[in-house]
């Protein structure tokens, strides 16, 4: 796995939060759950929230969080060969209301 390309999200990303919620959906069950989405046609990041809430509560819905992980996602899909395709709707997860669809 090659490491994040933080960008944008430098500043949110130097910060412990901002590296543990990287380094989370780095662990191979987010990877998996994000593969198998993938493979169903449905948004990456669907269904990681849950997981994102239960390990460290409700600041995980900041915007600039969720966008940051959102790029970390996109990063570890290219590195799988999948490309990004556009926005969808999430659905009943409690963190992600749109997320990127790969193909």
């Amino acid at each position: 796995m090659k490491p994040f390309r933080p960008g944008p999200f430098k500043s949110i990303h130097s910060t412990r939060f901002g590296q543990e919620t990287v380094q989370f959906i780095e662990q191979r069950r987010c990877r998996q759950i994000m593969f198998s989405n993938m493979r169903k046609g449905r948004p990456a990041l669907e269904g990681i929230g849950r997981l994102l809430i239960t390990k460290f509560g409700p600041r995980v819905r900041n915007n600039r969080i969720k966008q940051m992980l959102g790029e970390r996602a996109a990063q570890l899909m290219e590195e799988m060969g999948f490309t990004r395709n556009r926005k969808a709707r999430v659905q009943g997860d409690p963190v992600f209301k749109n997320a990127k669809r790969f193909k």
